[in-house]
């Protein structure tokens, strides 16, 4: 989601979740934080996270992505909107701000990160660390906000099932590529969430890593095919 989407409905979102302060200080073990996450969730039940129904006075998404081309160059607005018609994957991952207004409504456990604010799968890609490693990771900041987690793992996993449509998937194989997109992230949270602060600042996925689980996936979906 674009940072300018985010804080134009910050209020909003503000507004939907319940308050509620959280000392943070307080919550020294995995334990603690993993108690306090399980009691947010009778604000926002896992299940509700599924459900999304457009409400009657949507905003129509040409309004919202023209609204955006203000103070841009004119000029290329045509090559912009080009490229997005070119297929559904092109259309989402120019339309952060659309999706960033629909998610609004949707429930939030009142959480809030740093963003990345774009989280498709277009933007992880191969990147040189200063010691001149190759790895896998985000490599699109330029929007990123304060926002509630949930937003940039629904975007992303909705970008893993629109990716997975557009290449023939079936609904299951798509339905699953979410569901794994997901279940990562859990996985990883409480890693994160046991580790040290220097291990989670430095934590990196190596290029010959992501390479291995391409071969080998590939080859099984050959073997299918």
């Amino acid at each position: 989601m674009s940072g300018q989407a985010i804080d134009e409905t910050s209020e909003q979102t503000t507004d939907a979740v319940p308050a509620q302060t959280i000392d943070e200080n307080k919550l020294q073990s995995p334990t603690e934080r993993a108690a306090m996450g399980k009691s947010l969730r009778k604000q926002a039940p896992r299940s509700s996270h599924g459900d999304w129904t457009p409400a009657a006075d949507r905003p129509d998404p040409l309004s919202l992505l023209q609204a955006q081309d203000t103070g841009r160059l004119q000029y290329l607005l045509p090559i912009k909107y080009g490229r997005m018609l070119a297929s559904p994957f092109a259309f989402l991952r120019g339309s952060a701000t659309v999706m960033a207004s629909d998610l609004v409504s949707t429930p939030v456990t009142g959480l809030n990160v740093v963003l990345c604010g774009d989280a498709h799968l277009s933007n992880f890609g191969i990147f040189a660390t200063p010691e001149r490693n190759l790895v896998f990771d985000i490599n699109d900041f330029d929007e990123t906000y304060p926002g509630p987690w949930e937003w940039d793992l629904k975007r992303l996993a909705a970008s893993a099932v629109v990716a997975g449509r557009e290449n023939g998937f079936k609904e299951k194989a798509c339905r699953n590529l979410a569901v794994t997109v997901s279940r990562s992230y859990r996985t990883l949270m409480i890693r994160f969430a046991k580790a040290a602060t220097l291990d989670v600042w430095y934590f990196d996925v190596d290029v010959d890593s992501v390479l291995k689980v391409f071969k080998k996936y590939s080859k099984s979906s050959a073997k299918s095919t």
